[in-house]
């Protein structure tokens, strides 16, 4: 299983404009439980936090069988409150990495192919916060979708001998 958070915590480390701009990676567990940014909340101001619980579905295609999973991101920034120019340039910021980010998983998905995951780079999703996230707090959030192929052969032998029992 392809690491999403260790793959997001490499990309926040390699991007001169996080970097620059100093966005911390952490994790989390999805949009109410932010535990890991909270954590850092006193001692940093900017995130890429990726969740650590994803959207699991299977599919079929070309007669085998795929585990999609879809992974969020949050990219979040601290404003000064009340401030409207300092919320535009950090929304501005969150746009800006959201795009470096979607650039290099674009030019990362070729060489995924040979290992045989697929990002799906036809349909990353994004969707703004707003402007009254946790106090101060603005950013994006980014829902990437990955494939991997699954083995879902029968094997007898991880079964009861009573499996024709329907009770």
């Amino acid at each position: 299983m392809f690491d999403f958070t260790n793959y997001m915590s490499q990309l926040t480390g390699q991007n001169n404009m996080a970097r620059a701009w100093q966005f911390e990676h952490t994790t989390c567990s999805g949009l109410g439980y932010l535990e890991g940014m909270l954590e850092q909340y006193q001692s940093t101001a900017n995130f890429v936090c990726t969740s650590d619980v994803c959207q699991e579905s299977l599919y079929a295609q070309s007669g085998g069988w795929f585990k999609r999973r879809v992974y969020t991101v949050f990219i979040i920034a601290r404003y000064e409150y009340g401030n409207q120019t300092d919320y535009n340039l950090k929304m501005d910021r969150c746009r800006e990495l959201a795009r470096q980010f979607t650039a290099r998983m674009l030019h990362d998905s070729l060489q995924l192919q040979t290992e045989m995951l697929y990002l799906d780079t036809d349909n990353i999703k994004c969707s703004e916060l707003g402007g009254i996230f946790l106090n101060g707090c603005t950013g994006l959030y980014l829902m990437v979708g990955m494939d991997e192929p699954t083995d879902l052969t029968y094997n007898p032998d991880l079964w009861a001998a009573n499996t024709t029992d329907h009770e």
